[in-house]
């Protein structure tokens, strides 16, 4: 990586977003699982599109660095991810990076949603298999807790990252993406 991250650090992907709002809801998230693993190397995947404000919480952070515009060359070297929903879900998955989906919305736009949408999952690797290869933590369900508890279930050897891994091998299938 041209980034300094240190190679004996594992390291988390953070990608919060591609809208103003989606930032605003999800950093102060982020940054209480960044304060709770100071033995992770978190790189935010950051957009120069956006006002640079918006990250400046996670900055602040010891263990944190901005990587801008170069999400794909963060995700080649990431050994876990937090991902707010959207397509940035199936580019994680792509890249066969473990991850746990946390989004948040207004509670106004999100029973509208609610009851316009229905759908099992939100996440497009979860759509596309048609199933729960990913866990998807959404409003209330993404507190810094439940994130922390599945960051570290993701990180970890073991049965639980073993199993997303071979997931996004049939869902490469589905796509034939080889």
């Amino acid at each position: 990586v041209r980034h300094n991250i240190a190679p004996d650090q594992k390291l988390v992907a953070l990608l919060p977003g591609s809208r103003r709002n989606e930032l605003k809801k999800i950093v102060p998230l982020m940054l209480k699982v960044i304060k709770a693993n100071p033995h992770y190397q978190f790189a935010v995947a950051a957009l120069k599109s956006l006002p640079a404000d918006l990250y400046r919480p996670m900055e602040r952070q010891p263990n944190v660095q901005l990587i801008f515009d170069a999400t794909y060359d963060l995700l080649a070297h990431a050994r876990a991810a937090i991902v707010t929903s959207g397509t940035a879900t199936l580019e994680t998955g792509l890249f066969k990076v473990p991850q746990v989906v946390v989004y948040k919305l207004g509670q106004f736009e999100y029973l509208m949603g609610k009851m316009l949408v229905k759908v099992k999952h939100i996440s497009l690797i979860n759509l596309i298999a048609n199933n729960e290869v990913i866990k998807e933590l959404i409003q209330r369900q993404a507190s810094p807790k439940a994130v922390n508890m599945e960051l570290n279930r993701l990180v970890e050897e073991g049965p639980y990252r073993t199993r997303m891994l071979a997931d996004y091998e049939q869902v490469h299938q589905i796509l034939d993406t080889g």
